[in-house]
């Protein structure tokens, strides 16, 4: 009798399982799922642009939504992600609110959404030219003192456009090379450019008309030069009391470039200087010879007094 029930338990559950897998294979039934960290993004910024306004977009918008469908559908949307967006056209400058549109796949519908409107702010938009700057990363292969060095970089300069606040953010735009990459033979590499702050962080929310620059890298040797500063446009009646702040640099180039580099020419612009007040140089520097730009202080304190 015991072996019957035994043989009745295992029959119901093999049953159990069959019905289960045949609800969820062939009947497909409703489910609803959670999607988190849906990206937001705006559509029509290019009807803002026209107008020359710029969305302030410096951070990733995200949001959640539950949907609801046949659980193959729903289980298929999950894995392929959904759209989230904001259509910014007719937007005007300042404060604006708009509605958070999800694009969902037939037969997926919306249960429940974590933000129906999303808030945005819209200012005028700019366009400035910044430098690319070239940072590398890591430790060479080689045990020289040589570093690694970038040059006849292309583009030199980059326009960024986006809303005034986020462009005046921007404090070059950088390209990173690993320096395990680079050995003392030039050869080019492209690299992808990326808005940065002061600080280095990447700036979100701007255009770069070149997302991408060409540049040839080197292992060169470094030197420590003394500067000889020649101040231009000087006031009338005014003459130089003093220069401070800078009296030697770090160069990098070839060894035959560097050989017989001692020291290296720059001027200091004193066109709008009235007394004292702190002015960057303006280096002239030998062929092949690069100012190197960690460290290195190029800011000069001028004081200027009456001409005897």
């Amino acid at each position: 009798m015991l072996e019957n029930k035994n043989v009745l338990k295992v029959i119901s559950l093999i049953i159990a399982i069959f019905l289960w897998v045949y609800v969820m294979g062939e009947v497909n039934p409703e489910t609803k799922e959670k999607i988190s960290d849906i990206e937001v993004t705006f559509v029509n910024t290019d009807q803002l642009a026209d107008e020359g306004l710029a969305v302030v977009h410096n951070q990733d918008i995200k949001i959640s939504a539950v949907i609801k469908g046949k659980r193959s559908v729903v289980n298929d949307t999950k894995k392929t992600g959904v759209t989230a967006t904001v259509d910014v056209a007719g937007a005007s400058k300042g404060s604006n609110r708009g509605k958070v549109n999800l694009e969902l796949p037939s037969g997926v519908t919306l249960d429940t959404i974590s933000d129906e409107t999303i808030k945005y702010r819209v200012e005028d938009s700019v366009e400035v030219k910044k430098d690319v700057e070239i940072d590398f990363v890591g430790d060479t292969d080689t045990d020289t003192d040589l570093v690694p060095w970038a040059y006849d970089t292309y583009p030199g300069t980059v326009k960024v456009t986006g809303a005034e606040s986020i462009v005046d953010d921007v404090y070059a735009v950088r390209g990173k090379i690993t320096s395990n990459v680079v050995s003392e033979s030039a050869k080019t590499v492209e690299v992808e450019l990326i808005p940065v702050k002061k600080d280095g962080t990447e700036v979100q929310g701007v255009v770069l008309n070149h997302t991408k620059a060409k540049t040839t890298v080197q292992l060169m040797e470094a030197k420590d030069v003394d500067v000889s500063i020649t101040p231009k446009n000087v006031p009338d009646g005014r003459e130089v009391d003093s220069i401070t702040g800078v009296d030697s640099v770090k160069v990098v180039g070839s060894a035959g470039a560097l050989a017989d580099l001692e020291s290296i020419m720059a001027t200091v612009d004193l066109s709008e200087i009235k007394s004292e007040e702190k002015k960057e140089l303006n280096f002239s520097l030998p062929a092949g010879v690069y100012l190197y730009n960690k460290g290195n202080t190029t800011e000069v304190t001028v004081k200027l007094k009456t001409a005897r």
